[in-house]
């Protein structure tokens, strides 16, 4: 019993604990059609601030979340259980721009800083220097889904590059600033990230050129 008792102190002080688990409802995203980007943020963001763990999306309620951009940070597993969706937003004005650390050979020579991504507005899922992170569905045989709206980008804005002079007429909500012209929104956008998993989702409505 002692030898017992020595282990258990030995791996308290090292430090060894249980993974932290929560759901986004704790933190105020619920599945009922309003966006919920800061709460759903809020709880991956708490997440990582303890060491790591899992963020469960739809594990009490089953259903569609709204968000306009999920930042994924180090050390934090998000898992969309079966019956659940990650939506993007199609407002276009609950969206702004993102806020990354790119490499310098991807800032390009217009002249905006390198953490400001200027030409994208929408995209759900994005993470700079970050590392150990998931995002996981469950499986083949369910239903667990993230869609990306694209339908409310690829028209949107007139692109000073000349690709786009059509405007959207998805939303007549006031739009964010858009100085070069948004061209797809990206579901997907990992900037210098390691040991990234994104598995077992049914990925819709991802935007095109």
């Amino acid at each position: 019993m002692e030898s017992v008792s020595l282990l258990a102190l030995l791996l308290a002080l090292l430090g060894v604990a249980s993974a932290v688990e929560v759901d986004v409802e704790a933190f105020g995203c619920t599945a009922n059609g309003r966006t919920c980007t800061r709460a759903f943020n809020a709880a991956v963001t708490n997440v990582s601030a303890a060491g790591g763990g899992v963020v469960h999306v739809g594990r009490l309620h089953p259903g569609a979340y709204t968000v306009a951009g999920v930042e994924m940070k180090s050390h934090v597993t998000l898992v969309v259980h079966a019956g659940a969706t990650i939506n993007a937003s199609r407002v276009l004005a609950d969206w702004a721009p993102r806020r990354m650390v790119l490499p310098d050979c991807a800032t390009g020579a217009t002249g905006e800083p390198p953490e400001l991504e200027h030409g994208v507005l929408g995209g759900l899922f994005y993470a700079s220097l970050a590392h150990n992170f998931t995002i996981r569905g469950c499986g083949a045989h369910c239903s667990a889904a993230v869609n990306g709206a694209a339908g409310a980008w690829n028209d949107y804005g007139v692109s000073t590059l000349g690709d786009r002079a059509e405007a959207s007429t998805v939303t007549r909500a006031p739009a964010p600033p858009n100085p070069l012209g948004l061209i797809r929104s990206n579901m997907f956008v990992f900037s210098q990230c390691t040991d990234v998993v994104v598995e077992d989702l049914q990925i819709q409505d991802s935007s095109g050129a």
